[in-house]
């Protein structure tokens, strides 16, 4: 799936029951691996290149839907509407 412009972006998309349990995964399971080697086989951004939020059980979300927060993120930084990992937002919060 191309969901940019710019064909070497990529898009990953999961859903997990908390952002706890998503770091969890990624940084205390053999995931950590690859997360330390990331640099051999990504470029760094200059601007956010991930974001939470928070779904409706049920709900599948969509690479556009993901766009759209990824951009909302990098225009207007951490909401309840799309967040990282450095926010603590609920799904109160919305």
């Amino acid at each position: 799936m191309q969901a940019f412009d710019d064909p070497s972006l990529l898009i990953n998309m999961s859903v997990w029951t908390s952002p706890d349990s998503l770091k969890d995964f990624m940084f205390r399971t053999h995931h950590r691996d690859f997360m330390r080697r990331k640099g051999e086989w990504f470029e760094k951004l200059n601007e956010d290149s991930y974001v939470l939020w928070w779904i409706e059980e049920g709900h599948t979300p969509t690479a556009e839907e993901a766009k759209a927060r990824l951009q909302h993120l990098r225009e207007h930084g951490d909401s309840p509407y799309a967040f990282t990992f450095k926010a603590n937002f609920t799904p109160d919060d919305l």
